[in-house]
Parts: C-alpha cells; structure tokens; sequence
C-alpha cells in the first residue's frame, strides 16, 4: 500500500503535457486535446465528444431588445368622457363582479354536485 501512495506522489510531482491523472499510462494513445484545463480525457476514445461553445452575443439584453417590433401610438379622439358616462361606468361592476365557485372539499361532495 505505501508503494502506491509513493508512486501516487512521485508521479503527481513530476511536470509534463499530459493530464496529471494519467498516472498508470492507460490512456498513453490518446493527445491532450486544445482548451487546457477546461478537458478531461476519457479512456475509451468512442466515449469522448466535445460540445460545441454557447454563443452568448444571442443572450444580450441588447440583441432581445433589437428583436421587439416597434409598438404603435393609439390615440383616442375624445380626450374627455361626460361625467353621466362616467358615472353609469363606475357603477355597473357586472364585468368583474362574479360569484365565487370554489370546489367542494370531497369527492363525493364533488360528485352530487356534477349530477345535481
């Protein structure tokens, strides 16, 4: 056991190109691929692929914003409504005003007032 650990540490000391945790030379074949750090190196070569880089100029609040149709300005022609129109409008809630239908608490409840 301490051989390994001995061979563990002389190997993680010893600077070369290559990934450190290749230390039994398993994946001697395969070359360290560009991008640095960033890769990791995989024994089975069929297994490996490389995702392609996110674009992020696409997720800019800038580029959103030049997507957006231009809005257009609606103007009312009576800039001004008569106080009796205005009066009858206040006072009739019918278009919000509905009564609360809230379901009963058991099935059964539920049931009879399906059939009922």
């Amino acid at each position: 056991m301490n051989e390994y650990f001995q061979y563990f540490i002389s190997a993680r000391s010893q600077t070369d190109d290559h990934n450190r945790m290749d230390i039994d030379g398993a994946n001697e074949g395969l070359q360290p691929t560009p991008g640095g750090d960033d890769t990791t190196l995989v024994s089975n070569v069929s297994d490996e692929f490389i995702l392609p880089p996110i674009s992020t100029t696409a997720q800019t609040p800038a580029a959103r914003q030049a997507v957006k149709r231009k809005r257009k300005l609606v103007v009312d022609e009576a800039k001004e409504i008569d106080s009796t129109s205005m009066k009858t409008q206040l006072s009739d809630t019918t278009d919000i005003v509905g009564v609360l239908e809230l379901a009963p608490p058991t099935r059964r409840l539920m049931h009879l007032k399906e059939t009922v």
